[in-house]
């Protein structure tokens, strides 16, 4: 018992050896989990965008089939940009063919619904409620949304996307790499559906 308190006695604490390698020990670990950290974080906005890309489709596909007729005038072929800020939507139709509007800066009326039915900027604002996001449906001449892409928690983006010609091909070149798919070149996580591949060309 004497000799476990002398030892108690001389030992007193870290010596400055002991504390330097342990710090060492955590700036490795840390060297190595917070890259790995990060990519997982960017990993879950690109599946998140990806999902309300998907979302975003199916309302718009569904909203159409309900409302509009399969021939004649209500025939449309478009981009439809649909802006979502805090319950609000913003439509604009860009890259059209033919679309609803007659006026690419203001479709909003152009896409109400048939009598008894709500908009399609009211069924937007219903199915997405408090969330903020940007994106694109493009529509083709048979009336039906083909592909999407999205940004969430952004109203305002302006960045590279993917087009008709990359959903055609099932890849995008403006993805940042293969192993960051769903990344554009800015590094802004770009949300599609279908889900495009990383093609270098």
């Amino acid at each position: 018992m004497v000799k476990f308190l002398q030892t108690l006695r001389v030992k007193k604490g870290f010596t400055l050896v002991e504390l330097i390698v342990v710090i060492a020990i955590i700036g490795v670990l840390a060297a190595i989990l917070i890259p790995t950290l990060g990519a997982q974080i960017m990993k879950a906005k690109v599946t998140s965008a990806d999902s309300t890309a998907k979302e975003l489709l199916k309302t718009v596909n569904a909203w159409i089939g309900e409302n509009l007729a399969a021939s004649g005038n209500d025939k449309v072929a478009c981009d439809l940009k649909i802006s979502m800020n805090s319950g609000t939507c913003t439509l604009t139709e860009t890259a059209n063919t033919t679309n609803r509007s007659g006026a690419a800066s203001n479709p909003a009326d152009a896409w109400n619904a048939r009598p008894g039915c709500i908009s399609l900027k009211e069924r937007i604002e219903a199915e997405f409620s408090a969330r903020t996001f940007t994106g694109s449906v493009f529509i083709n001449s048979s009336g039906y949304v083909v592909f999407a892409w999205c940004v969430v928690d952004k109203a305002d983006f302006s960045g590279a996307v993917p087009n008709g010609a990359d959903y055609e091909a099932g890849f995008y070149s403006g993805w940042k790499s293969e192993k960051k798919q769903g990344v554009n070149s800015q590094g802004i996580p770009v949300g599609t559906y279908p889900k495009l591949a990383y093609s270098a060309t």
